[in-house]
């Protein structure tokens, strides 16, 4: 089995295609979503035509290249298994509501969640409702939508942080710190070889500022992937000097 990573581009008079037919490789694909972000893991074929299952890890934007219905015609009828949302940011979140409705439209085909084991964000619903200041309007779609999905939803590590050496320093215990509850998550039936291990999670512990306002980079599900002696990292938005407190 072989990996490839593709990281996809479009033009200003782009077509998008449907997501490649699965093989014997373990693929990743970065859409280009403009100011936002998508990544779509592909499970290798089976000599039997079984497997291609897709996970999605953040899907959203703002400035767009992508739109959702472009990642509809991508994913085509392939069965989804997992997905992540990694903090509560429109960019990494937004189209969730509108790739996989809750009240899909008659007329519109949707993507297949026949096979939808669970979908992980960190932190309450209520950190997903988004609006330019506190008393500007508000787009509850994405709350509304994992509310309406709450039996299939994972809140890592119950919103609180872990993966940081100042969570053993200060008292914690070990399966607490490192996220142990969620990890080594199997994405692929027939490779359990195929991990996505949660290596931290909600390092600002889910709260908002005196102003109300969340800094909800901080609190981003950063996770490795791994396949044999192959692994990468996704971020969500973590950055430095966060990164360097990751265990």
């Amino acid at each position: 089995m072989k990996l490839s990573i593709f990281f996809l581009a479009v033009s200003s008079a782009y077509q998008v295609d449907k997501i490649p037919e699965p093989n014997d490789k373990f693929n990743v694909y970065a859409l280009p979503m403009g100011h936002g972000e998508g990544t779509i893991i592909q499970c290798p074929a089976g000599a039997d035509g079984s497997g291609g299952e897709l996970s999605i890890f953040d899907l959203g934007a703002l400035v767009k290249y992508y739109e959702w219905w472009d990642v509809v015609k991508f994913l085509g009828d392939y069965p989804i298994r997992y997905m992540f949302l990694t903090h509560a940011d429109e960019t990494h979140t937004s189209f969730f509501p509108k790739v996989f409705p809750t009240n899909p439209a008659e007329t519109e085909t949707y993507p297949n969640l026949s096979e939808l084991q669970q979908i992980y964000h960190t932190c309450p619903f209520d950190n997903y409702s988004f609006g330019s200041c506190n008393s500007c309007p508000q787009d509850t779609s994405v709350m509304d939508w994992l509310e309406y999905n709450k039996q299939k939803t994972v809140m890592v590590n119950d919103g609180e942080a872990c993966g940081t050496a100042a969570c053993i320093a200060n008292g914690g215990d070990l399966k607490k710190c490192t996220c142990s509850d969620d990890r080594g998550i199997s994405l692929c039936p027939q490779n359990p070889e195929i991990k996505l291990d949660f290596i931290a999670a909600s390092l600002n512990n889910c709260e908002r500022d005196r102003f109300g306002q969340l800094n909800s980079d901080k609190d981003s599900l950063v996770a490795k992937l791994s396949w044999n002696d192959f692994s990468m990292m996704l971020m969500g938005d973590n950055k430095s000097p966060d990164q360097e407190k990751i265990r």
